[in-house]
Order: structure tokens, then C-alpha cells, then sequence
């Protein structure tokens, strides 16, 4: 099924690194407006599993996809100027395990920019106001990651402590999985249950 972004998203100011339109097999963070609010209100930074279809154009409109789309809907319901989408895994992939790889490193940035995803990581977040904006985690379980569990969770460790960098305030939907999993897709992101720390 194809998803698309809302009428409260404002398509005209997205941003994506790489940009819109690019032919990248990876995404290392989406900028999703919303119409009518100040730039001055909070910003929430979602940092989830790796990019699915959202930011990708098909037939002249940018593609979203499930799992966006429900934290668009969460944080503008709250009166969120934006949500920046980041992800633990930058490369493109609605089922990562028909991607051929042996540990989630191999998808975190491209081999010609092994640093990008971290990169942009750290970029996005210098950007965090203490108090005001919001950095909110929903990568769920290791799942279609192939390899080791070890490498997938030594990899939300390197996120947190970027992560750490900034605040000590992290997120998550409510869940009654232990951390560090957490829910994404249809099992989070409902607009009537708040975050809670971690």
C-alpha cells in the first residue's frame, strides 16, 4: 500500500538528507513541517530503525509511509512546529531482510561515508532546545536485522550516547517490552497515550 503525507504536512518546506529527488539508497533525516505554525515551537526528534518509502517520489509526489505518518499525526496533534525524522540504519528498506547484509553496521551509512548517518545525527541534534523540543525513540526489536543482537544493540548504545551529547531526557511510546526495545509501526504512536522518559 502506498502512503502519502497529510494536508497538515507542508510538502514545500520538507527537507531530506540527502535532498528530495536525489538517487540515494539512503536517508539520513526527514524534516516534516507542519502548515500554520511558528518556526519558535517545539521540534520533535524521532529517531526510529531505518528509512521505509518516506521521502522517496513516485509519479511527481513524495511517498511517506505507515509509520511516519502516525508520528506526524502524534506530534501535531500536540501543537509540534516539525518532527526531523533520524534513524538508527540509514539505508532504504521497507523489509531489511531482503537486503543482503550480516550485521545492522552494514546499513548504517554507505562504505564511501562510513560517518554520514552519525553525522547527521549529531547536526540534527546540536539543534535541541532543552525544554522545549522533544527527542522521542521508536526503533522497536532487532526483527528483519540480520546478525548478531550484540550488534544490534551495541548500535542503539552508539545513538544513545550521541544522544546523550544534548540531554538525558530520551522518549518512548509506552511499551510493556523491555528497554531498549521499543514499539514502532501499528504498535505505537497512538495519539491518545503520552510518551513516556526512559
Amino acid at each position: 500500500m502506498d502512503y502519502y503525507f497529510g494536508p497538515h504536512v507542508n510538502i514545500d518546506e520538507l527537507r531530506m538528507n540527502p535532498p528530495l529527488g536525489s538517487d540515494s539508497n539512503y536517508r539520513y533525516s526527514l524534516e516534516i513541517p507542519f502548515k500554520f505554525r511558528p518556526t519558535d515551537k517545539p521540534v520533535a526528534y524521532v529517531i526510529m530503525k531505518n528509512p521505509s518509502n518516506a521521502g522517496k517520489l513516485q509519479d511527481g509526489l513524495v511517498k511517506s509511509d505507515l509509520t511516519v505518518n502516525k508520528v506526524c499525526t502524534y506530534f501535531y496533534v500536540r501543537r509540534f512546529s516539525k518532527v526531523i525524522i533520524l534513524n538508527l540504519a540509514s539505508l532504504y528498506a521497507t523489509r531489511l531482510s531482503s537486503y543482503s547484509h550480516s550485521s545492522i553496521f552494514e546499513l548504517v551509512s554507505p562504505e564511501s561515508d562510513i560517518c554520514a548517518n552519525d553525522d547527521e545525527i549529531n547536526t540534527q541534534l546540536s539543534q535541541y532546545r532543552e525544554g522545549i523540543d522533544i527527542i522521542a525513540v521508536g526503533w522497536g526489536g532487532k526483527n528483519e536485522v540480520k546478525g548478531s543482537k550484540f550488534d544490534y544493540d551495541q548500535r542503539i548504545i552508539q545513538v544513545i550516547n550521541i544522544i546523550n551529547r544534548y540531554t538525558d531526557e530520551i522518549y518512548m511510546f509506552p511499551s510493556n517490552l523491555t528497554y531498549p526495545i521499543h514499539p514502532a509501526h501499528k504498535n505505537g504512536w497512538n495519539e491518545w497515550q503520552d510518551l513516556v522518559r526512559i
